[in-house]
Formats: C-alpha cells, sequence, structure tokens
C-alpha cells in the first residue's frame, strides 16, 4: 500500500468536536461502553476506590464534574485531565487511537486529511473568460439551425415597416402625444362635438375566431354567513411577575456581593408562580409531602414560594493543573435543575435572599449532593428576623417554623398562617412583625435537641418583649435510626388529625 493509499484509510476527527460530543453525552455513557473497569469508580463517583490499572485500595477517584469533562485522578499514576487522556490511561493506547474509538462510539464525521484540505484551498475558480457578443448569423461556430433562423429574422426585420417593426416589437407603444390636441378632443367631446377618429375606434374581432357562448344569468344572493359555535377559550396560564421587592443593597464588597445580588435578582425574575403549566415538578414535589395548596389557598397571595424550570446548580470541584499536578478546588456549575426557590423576605416586604430546592422532572429531590441550599445575603443586610412569608397574621397570632414543608403543614391543619425561617438560626432569631402578640412555634423534635433548644431561647426572648410563646412539639417518638422528627413527618403519616385540635388552639390563644 502507498503513502496515498494509507491516507485515504485513515479517519481524521477533530479532537475538540469530539470533546464537546463527549461533554453533551456524558463521560458516564461512553466509559461504561469503551472502559468497563472503570464501573466501580463511576458507581462510587468522587468515592477513592482500587486503581483500575495497578490495583491497590483507595488510590483512584473521579472528579465529581465526570461527566462532563471525564477527568480522573491516581495518586501513584497522576491526574488526567479529560475523559480521552482517561481512556488512554485505561486501555493503554496513544491518542489518536482513544479519539477514534470515541468518535466512532458517538457517530462522528470523520474529517478530511490536512493534505487535502490544503489542496482543496489552493486551488481556486478560474474567472470566466468574456466572449465579445456577436450576431448567430456571423458566428461559424453556432449551430446550423440558429444560424437560418437569425438570417430569416433580419430579414424580416429590414423589410418591415417602421409602423410595423413599432406593432411587432413594441406592441401598443404610441408615437409622440401632442398634448394640446389631446386636450382641444376632450373638451369637443364634452361639448358632444367630437368627431369619431379611426384610430379611437375600438376594435372588432370576427366571432368566428372566439369559440365560446355568452350566458346571461341573474346573479345569486349572497349565502347567510354560518355562526360558528361558540367555543370555550382554553385556560393559559402566562407567567407573571413576582410582586414582592428586590433589596437594593449598598454593599460594602462591590464584586463578590454585587454578584450575589444579581444573581438573587435574576433567579427571582426568572421564576414562575405555582399555578404555571411549567410547574408541575414543583406541585409533584408539594403533592408528596403532602402539602399542595388547594385552590386559592391565601398564602399563594404572597407570591413568596414559586417555581424555576432550569436553576443552575454549583458545587465545589477539584481542578487538576496539567502542567504541575497540582489540585486546587473551585466552584462550578454542574448542571441545571428545576427548582422550588421561595423568597427570605424581611418585615419590610424585601427579599433579602432565596432558598433552592432542587428537583427532578418526577418530583423527587434532585440526585445532588445537597438538593437545599441558601443563596448568600448581600453584605450589609442582615437576615435576622427574615422569613419565608406565607400567609398574613389574622387578630395578632401567627405561627413560626424551621422548614418550608413544616411550616406549610401547620398552616394547612390549623388554617393559622406559619413562616418558615429555614433552619433552627434563624428561628432562634425571629421578629415577629408589628402587631403580632401571639407566636406558635411548631418546633423540629431532634435526638440533639437543636430545634427543640431554638425554639425555647426564641421564646425567652420574646416573652421579654411582652409577645406571648406557645411551643409545640410533635408526640410521637422519634423513628429508629431517624435524626428526628417534625410536623411535615406528622401530616405524611397520620394526616391533620395529628395535629392538636383547632378547639384546643383557640382555647390556648385565647386564654
Amino acid at each position: 500500500m502507498n503513502g496515498n493509499a494509507a491516507r485515504e484509510s485513515r479517519k481524521f476527527y477533530d479532537s475538540r468536536k469530539v470533546k464537546d460530543q463527549a461533554s453533551a453525552y456524558g463521560w458516564v455513557g461512553i466509559m461504561r461502553a469503551l472502559a468497563p473497569d472503570l464501573e466501580r469508580a463511576i458507581s462510587r463517583l468522587g468515592r477513592h476506590v482500587p486503581c483500575p490499572v495497578h490495583g491497590g485500595t483507595d488510590g483512584f477517584r473521579l472528579f465529581k464534574d465526570f461527566n462532563v469533562r471525564g477527568g480522573a485522578i491516581c495518586n501513584s499514576c497522576g491526574a488526567f485531565g479529560d475523559g480521552l487522556s482517561l481512556l488512554c490511561f485505561v486501555k493503554g493506547i496513544d491518542f489518536p487511537e482513544a479519539l477514534v474509538e470515541v468518535a466512532e462510539f458517538l457517530r462522528v464525521d470523520p474529517e478530511p486529511p490536512r493534505y487535502q484540505r490544503r489542496e482543496a484551498s489552493e486551488r481556486r475558480p478560474r474567472p470566466a473568460q468574456s466572449r465579445p457578443r456577436e450576431k448567430a448569423a456571423e458566428d461559424h461556430n453556432a449551430p446550423r439551425a440558429m444560424q437560418e433562423t437569425a438570417v430569416v429574422r433580419e430579414a424580416a426585420v429590414k423589410e418591415a415597416s417602421n409602423d410595423e417593426w413599432a406593432r411587432l416589437v413594441k406592441p401598443g407603444r404610441r408615437g409622440p402625444i401632442d398634448l394640446k390636441a389631446r386636450a382641444e378632443a376632450l373638451k369637443a367631446k364634452q361639448e358632444g362635438t367630437e368627431e369619431s377618429s379611426p384610430e379611437d375606434e375600438s376594435p372588432t374581432y370576427e366571432a368566428e375566431r372566439f369559440d365560446y357562448e355568452v350566458i346571461e344569468h341573474e346573479p345569486q344572493p349572497e349565502p347567510e354567513p354560518v355562526k360558528a359555535p361558540p367555543v370555550t377559550p382554553a385556560i393559559i396560564i402566562e407567567p407573571e411577575k413576582p410582586k414582592l421587592a428586590l433589596v437594593k443593597s449598598k454593599p460594602v464588597s462591590a464584586s463578590r456581593s454585587d454578584y450575589n445580588s444579581l444573581n438573587v435578582e435574576r433567579h427571582w425574575r426568572e421564576s414562575l408562580p405555582l399555578t404555571s403549566a411549567m410547574a408541575e415538578p414543583a406541585r409533584l414535589y408539594l403533592q408528596g409531602r403532602k402539602v399542595l395548596p388547594r385552590a386559592g389557598a391565601d398564602w399563594l397571595d404572597n407570591d413568596c414560594v414559586r417555581f424555576h424550570p432550569a436553576l443552575p446548580y454549583r458545587e465545589t470541584v477539584t481542578e487538576v493543573d496539567m502542567e504541575t499536578g497540582e489540585e486546587r478546588e473551585i466552584n462550578a456549575e454542574t448542571g441545571k435543575f428545576p427548582a422550588l426557590i421561595c423568597a427570605i423576605v424581611d418585615n419590610k416586604g424585601e427579599i433579602l435572599t432565596l432558598h433552592r430546592t432542587y428537583l427532578s422532572s418526577t418530583g423527587s429531590k434532585a440526585d445532588v449532593e445537597s438538593p437545599r441550599k441558601m443563596m448568600p445575603v448581600p453584605e450589609g443586610k442582615s437576615i435576622r428576623g427574615a422569613a419565608i412569608q406565607m400567609g398574613t397574621p389574622v387578630d395578632g397570632v401567627l405561627g413560626v417554623a424551621e422548614g418550608l414543608e413544616t411550616a406549610l403543614s401547620a398552616y394547612r391543619a390549623t388554617g393559622i398562617a406559619t413562616w418558615s425561617t429555614v433552619n433552627a438560626t434563624l428561628l432562634e432569631g425571629f421578629t415577629p412583625p408589628a402587631g403580632v402578640h401571639t407566636v406558635l412555634v411548631w418546633a423540629d423534635k431532634d435526638r440533639s435537641c437543636t430545634g427543640e433548644s431554638a425554639a425555647m431561647r426564641l421564646k425567652l426572648r420574646l416573652q421579654q418583649q411582652g409577645i406571648r410563646v406557645i411551643v409545640i412539639l410533635p408526640t410521637a417518638p422519634i423513628p429508629s435510626g431517624s435524626k428526628g422528627i417534625d410536623w411535615n413527618d406528622v401530616m405524611i403519616r397520620q394526616g391533620i388529625s395529628g395535629f392538636p385540635s383547632l378547639a384546643l388552639l383557640r382555647s390556648v390563644v385565647g386564654g
């Protein structure tokens, strides 16, 4: 086989194109098909496992963003920044072989060899040579039929008179118009003294030249328009703009705080109400927690809980310097997920930050390391006393709980507006709005007593301000193997019957 034939038989691929398509497809699926030895590391993504090449105990692991980049590291063999270099290491092949294997697996179209691309770029189309136009009769290279046609046409033109030429070549075109004569003719026509001119007479045609028959008929009346049956318009749920105001902060550290503020504002404005047709994952999640709001629930009017169809998820990943082999941790975006986002609002009605619950399309929590996250608070602002405000206090009575689902459970069971502080630390520092004289604390029952301790410290602080506080703990025991139990667990297992009766609450609040 000569050199050109050998080059023709080889396949050439653009490595950047292959890497981009591999990232879009996912390196997990590629490696499971091409490198089965990595199955154990894939099943324990981000954790240490034996090296697939030299063995050992726990010296090898895949990076957390492996599905996007395909990188890994071995304490003995070094770091591999992308999937192609890792495939070379695991299978003991060179880079071109690994590139071809991945490209053929992804069915990437091969590129032409470089010498063909160079030769194609060197070839330029020749400019067309212009030839002087000559009469067909004088062109000796023209076909005989064309020459005869041209001669006959030229002879006919020479023999025709000027009038005939004008009529043949430019039908309908008249000679120069005498404006004065036209004006006199128009005046004579208006006075009724116009003499008919042969030129102005309408042409007559012989009947034999037209083979048609004229049929006279009376015009039919126009049919009455058919009235279509009334159509019930479909209910179209349009995205609504958030009703809550965004905080306008003056941060101390401009760069980082501006970044946080812009993200809060951007995510909140991109969000949709829970009634949107796209918010089905959020409704499925709330339905699974037995707290899906009924139609017309008043806490929906507060517009504090919304849905984001594709919220970016960021986490700390390990980046390896390919030159030095040093590792460093960076905060990188690793995916986008549907999310339930809640506005954490102060007593002035301004959003300080957002709490996010990342979901799957089926309404379960997203398969990520931390499906619940709270965005950083802009510098210069304090989140102390803020909450997810669901409902408006009535007659000076307000409920408060840690988690969103716990607060929604208490709200649904009692009908008393209940706000969520997200965690025990913020519960301890909660400040009710003006006009509230009684606070019901739906505390979590933890083995560590974290929730109960935060509730009792909140009670002592508010009592010093003259506010009555009632701490309510679940009476059910903490399940075996669980860290605690909250009121949402009670709602899921027992329903509303697991909560204190409304009569008891009224007697306690009224007393």
